[in-house]
């Protein structure tokens, strides 16, 4: 069972943590299929045990390869993967499934003979096959409805920060028509100052326009992309307001060959880390710095921030079941573009950084 489990590793060609979480199911529903294997073994009179362990091994495989070619290379590698809590505890399912498939078998063989037997022996067959079938696509689909979750949670954000910008923009856009209406009589009144060689005060009256000015164009980040224009302004326009030292430099296209979705995912994940960790410092010592560009093939992005962990986590709030998703989905998001993800935290400051064909 055990070098069945190590097929798939090897078959689906993924890292070892992942390989790990699969392990935890796999190894019951394959010890299921060995018990099943054995089982039709006895019923068709092969009684040679290394026998029956090498034709249970061949069959095994056989029919990891034969999943794998038929569908698993369509469905995306990491479609089994659920949440270590919840694949502990369907592994422990199984193994009590396991353990009652053993009972009856030897229970039946035992007790009934003739008719009873064989139908008894028919009935197990096809329960150890349903049970195998079962447990394949309950996860499967069980991961397919929380992947749709996200994907609707992350919809619904995005749409949510959208109508926020656009309030931003329109707030903005309301108070640059205000100083407009206002500026002819400003430059009258600076006019006035100069003939009358007042100086100072038409110097004073101009830094202060200039400051309502800055203050206006500062109001909202713009780095050439809407949906990334969204996250910037979404996340980090609270620190800002706060005081918190917020430094963005670059420009990026508006058009990517990244989904708009996938974008999101990445953009608002690094920035929301970022945030995570800034926010609970005080104004004077966390800082987000932000570097994003597009080349001709190549987009780019790196958020530095200060920390006070001293060590890479999935999340700092209490419900990590629905928050520790954030380095994982950049990371997914990420390998669909065959991107590079890089993160590093020393002297608390923490990086992050993608790189994504464009």
């Amino acid at each position: 069972m055990i070098l069945g489990a190590f097929c798939i590793y090897f078959f689906l060609i993924i890292d070892f943590k992942t390989f790990f979480q699969l392990f935890i199911v796999a190894f019951p529903i394959l010890e299921i299929a060995g018990s099943l294997i054995r089982y039709i073994c006895n019923i068709a009179g092969v009684r040679d045990d290394i026998g029956k362990t090498l034709l249970t091994l061949a069959i095994i495989v056989s029919m990891i390869w034969g999943l794998y070619v038929a569908k698993l290379k369509q469905m995306l590698p990491n479609s089994f993967i659920l949440p270590l809590k919840f694949n502990c505890i369907y592994a422990m399912l199984l193994f009590v499934i396991t353990v009652l498939y053993s009972f009856f078998t030897s229970f039946i063989e035992k007790n009934y003979t003739g008719h009873i037997l064989w139908l008894g022996q028919i009935l197990l067959v096809l329960g150890g096959i349903i049970i195998l079938y079962s447990s394949f696509f309950i996860i499967y689909y069980i991961n397919a409805k929380m992947r749709s979750d996200y994907e609707r949670f992350v919809t619904e954000k995005y749409i949510e920060q959208q109508r926020i910008y656009f309030e931003q923009l329109l707030e903005k856009e309301k108070e640059t028509r205000q100083y407009r209406h206002d500026t002819i009589a400003q430059l009258v009144q600076i006019q006035y100052y100069l003939e009358h060689q007042e100086i100072h005060t038409a110097r004073s009256f101009t830094r202060e326009m200039l400051d309502e000015i800055t203050n206006i164009s500062r109001q909202n980040i713009d780095i050439g992309n809407e949906i990334v224009n969204t996250m910037l302004n979404y996340y980090l326009a609270p620190l800002k307001a706060r005081k918190y030292k917020i430094n963005i430099k670059g420009f990026m296209k508006e058009e990517l060959q990244v989904s708009g979705r996938d974008l999101c995912i990445i953009v608002s994940n690094l920035l929301k880390n970022a945030v995570e960790a800034v926010e609970v410092m005080n104004p004077d010592e966390g800082f987000i710095d932000i570097e994003i560009y597009s080349r001709q093939t190549t987009w780019y992005m790196k958020v530095i921030n200060s920390t006070s962990n001293q060590q890479i986590c999935a999340t700092t709030k209490a419900d990590t079941e629905n928050h520790g998703f954030g380095l994982s989905n950049i990371r997914r998001s990420v390998e669909k573009y065959e991107g590079l993800f890089h993160t590093n935290i020393k002297d608390g400051v923490f990086t992050a950084e993608v790189w994504l064909r464009a």
